[in-house]
C-alpha cells in the first residue's frame, strides 16, 4: 500500500518561503520580468523553460537585479576564461542552453525559400470516340461514330517554393568568429583595412603604430612639428623622421645632435655651445676649454641615450602594471564567482534538507517533525 502523503502545513510553507524570500503573489511577475530582460540581451537564449528560471531566482533569493547581475557576470567570465568553466559539468542542459550562443551573438530573422511538393489539377486533352446523329440523316435514329478532342481533369505532382521566416543566431554587426568552431564572436571587424601596420581592436576602430594616426592609420604624424626632436633641421618621412645638420656641422651618434666641425685638427665644438672663436687666448686655457667642450658633448650624447632607455623602461613598467591590474581584477572576479556559487550550492542543500524533512513528516510523525 503506497504511503499517504499529507498536505504541506501552512507553518512549514511559511518557513520555506521566509528562507527563500519567496512571495507567491509576486512569483509570476518576477518570472515575466526576468524573461523579458533575457529577451533583450542578444547574447542570451530566450528559449528557456520557466522551471529553470524559477530555480535560478530561488538561488538568488528572488532578487531580480541580483539574478540579472549574476547571470551576466557569470557569462562574461565564462567567455573570458573558457578553460575555467567546464560546460558539461553545469547543472542540467537548460543551464548550458543560455550560454551556448557565445558572446556578441545576435538573433537575426531572415526570409528563406523552401521547396514544397504539392499535387495540382490540370486539364489534359484526349482523343475519344463519340457517337452522334449521322449528318445528313439517312435513317431516323441512325448514329455515327467520330473522333474529337475532350479535355479531362488530371493530377500531377509539382514543386513549388514557399517563403518562411527563420530565426538564426549569428555574429552581431562589427564582430566575427576567430575560427569556424568558436562559440563566441570576439574578433572585431573593420570594413576598411587598417593601414601602415595598424590593428583592428574594436568594430571600425584601428590601433595605429607609432608615427601614424587617423581612423584607419592613414595619416602620417609630423614628428618635426609635434615633437621637434632635432637640434637643427628635421625632415619628416612616412611614419618616421630624420635629422640633418647645417653646413659646418656634423650629425652625432644619437642622430639628433649636431656638432660644429673645427677648421683645425682639434676636436669639434658642440653646436649649441659658443660659436665665436676667441682669438687672443692663452693656449693652456684654450686646451682646457676644448676638453670641457668635448666632455660636455659626450655627456649630452650619453644623457640622450639614457633618456631613451628610461622612456623604454617606463613604457615596459606601465605595460606590466596594466597587465597586473587586469589579472588582479580577473582573479577577484573568479574568486567572487566561486564564492557565490558555493553559497548558492549551500542554500540549495539546505533547502533539499528541509524538503526531505517535510516528506518524512508527511509519511508519519517522528521526533524531528515540528
Amino acid at each position: 500500500m503506497p504511503p499517504q502523503i499529507r498536505a504541506l502545513t501552512p507553518e512549514l510553507q511559511q518557513t520555506a518561503n521566509e528562507q527563500l524570500h519567496e512571495v507567491p503573489d509576486r512569483l509570476e511577475a518576477d518570472l515575466e520580468a526576468f524573461k523579458t530582460w533575457i529577451k533583450q540581451q542578444p547574447h542570451l537564449n530566450s528559449r528557456t523553460d520557466d522551471q529553470f528560471l524559477v530555480a535560478f531566482l530561488r538561488g538568488c533569493k528572488f532578487s531580480l537585479e541580483r539574478a540579472k547581475s549574476k547571470l551576466d557576470k557569470y557569462y562574461t567570465l565564462r567567455t573570458k576564461y573558457p578553460d575555467h568553466f567546464n560546460v558539461t559539468t553545469t547543472r542540467g542542459p537548460k543551464f548550458r542552453e543560455i550560454h551556448q550562443t557565445g558572446r556578441h551573438i545576435c538573433v537575426q530573422q531572415r526570409t528563406i525559400t523552401m521547396p514544397v511538393k504539392t499535387t495540382e489539377v490540370y486539364t489534359r486533352p484526349t482523343w475519344k470516340h463519340v457517337s452522334t446523329p449521322c449528318q445528313p440523316q439517312s435513317y431516323s435514329g441512325q448514329m455515327c461514330t467520330r473522333v474529337q478532342v475532350v479535355h479531362e481533369p488530371a493530377y500531377r505532382d509539382v514543386i513549388k517554393h514557399k517563403t518562411a521566416q527563420q530565426m538564426t543566431y549569428d555574429c552581431c554587426t562589427g564582430w566575427s568568429r576567430e575560427n569556424p568552431r568558436a562559440d563566441a564572436c570576439m574578433k572585431p571587424v573593420c570594413s576598411t583595412r587598417c593601414q601602415n601596420g595598424g590593428n583592428c581592436t574594436a568594430p571600425q576602430t584601428c590601433s595605429c603604430p607609432s608615427g601614424y594616426t587617423g581612423r584607419h592609420c592613414e595619416v602620417d604624424v609630423n614628428e618635426c612639428h609635434v615633437e621637434k626632436p632635432c637640434d637643427q633641421q628635421c625632415v619628416n618621412t612616412p611614419g618616421s623622421y630624420f635629422c640633418r645638420c647645417r653646413q659646418g656641422f656634423v650629425l652625432q651618434a644619437d642622430q639628433q645632435s649636431c656638432k660644429k666641425v673645427s677648421t683645425h685638427d682639434d676636436d669639434a665644438f658642440e653646436a649649441r655651445d659658443l660659436e665665436n672663436d676667441i682669438d687672443d687666448m692663452d693656449p693652456e686655457v684654450a686646451t682646457r676649454l676644448q676638453k670641457i667642450e668635448r666632455s660636455l658633448a659626450n655627456e649630452r650624447v650619453h644623457t640622450n641615450e639614457l633618456q631613451k632607455s628610461l622612456q623604454a623602461t617606463y613604457s615596459v613598467v606601465d605595460t606590466l602594471q596594466t597587465r597586473l591590474s587586469t589579472l588582479e581584477k580577473q582573479a577577484q572576479d573568479v574568486s567572487r564567482l566561486q564564492t557565490n556559487l558555493y553559497k548558492t550550492e549551500s542554500r540549495t542543500n539546505k533547502l533539499e534538507g528541509m524538503l526531505n524533512l517535510l516528506l518524512k513528516c508527511r509519511n508519519g510523525p517522528n521526533a524531528n517533525c515540528p
